[in-house]
């Protein structure tokens, strides 16, 4: 409610849990995630996908690699190519929402299981795995992108450019941050009560807020690394397949 959304765009809350917030106009109910009603679209629906393992996995494996530096953060993943030379990962040191399953998962370009990787590829494979995982867990409710499809990220980790550029890259979108993204909740809160003193005066909810809260273009994608994500998208699903039905 603090973000000037609109339909189509895809909202990506990155704090101590992940939580996307998706536009859908034709909705796929699933056991993996949620469907409401669209609380600013009448004629919309609100897809919302849960993940306990956020920012504290992240932080995790900087902290493990880093000693607790972003910037060192930051370096080790620009030494390793987008698509991370076929390694995919899956980071769940707690039990995940969407899936339910708890563990460390590491595969190479085979898709076979491995236990070891460099720091530099453990911190892309972390990033990567998930936000692929998000964008599979979208198109399974529903999600389609278009043209003028935007992600608005929020959240202690919209901070990092290099996190919103694989956003970019993986959903294929252009990628906004928003002021005051730390306090988005509270400022959606306020800006309810204030629309309800207003409500009369010919303006709907979305034109106030966006004239209340300034969106601020981050970074697009790369058109070129489209097929890379595409085909570890595809990979992804067969894995985590696997896995939750025990075959991996």
């Amino acid at each position: 409610a603090g973000l000037p959304t609109r339909t189509g765009d895809t909202v990506i809350s990155l704090g101590t849990s992940d939580t996307l917030f998706l536009s859908l106009s034709h909705p796929v109910p699933s056991l993996m995630g949620h469907v409401f009603v669209s609380p600013l679209d009448p004629s919309g629906y609100m897809g919302l996908l849960c993940y306990k393992n956020g920012s504290l996995a992240r932080e995790k494996i900087r902290d493990e690699y880093t000693g607790g530096s972003w910037d060192k953060f930051n370096e080790l993943l620009e030494k390793t190519p987008p698509g991370n030379d076929g390694v995919v990962g899956m980071y769940f040191f707690d039990t995940e929402i969407t899936p339910g399953i708890q563990g460390v998962y590491l595969f190479d370009k085979n898709s076979q299981p491995i236990t070891e990787l460099a720091p530099e590829q453990h911190v892309r494979a972390i990033l990567e795995g998930q936000l692929i995982a998000k964008l599979l867990h979208s198109t399974s409710l529903g999600y389609t992108t278009a043209p003028s499809s935007r992600v608005l990220a929020t959240g202690g980790a919209s901070n990092n450019p290099h996190i919103l550029q694989l956003i970019a890259d993986i959903f294929n979108c252009r990628v906004y941050t928003v002021e005051s993204t730390s306090n988005s909740a509270c400022l959606g809160a306020a800006l309810r009560a204030l629309y309800t003193t207003t409500a009369e005066c010919n303006t709907s909810y979305p034109e106030m807020v966006e004239r209340a809260v300034k969106c601020n273009f981050a970074t697009e994608p790369r058109n070129e690394l489209v097929p890379v994500y595409r085909d570890m998208l595809e990979r992804y699903r067969q894995l985590e397949a696997s896995l939750t039905s025990g075959k991996c």
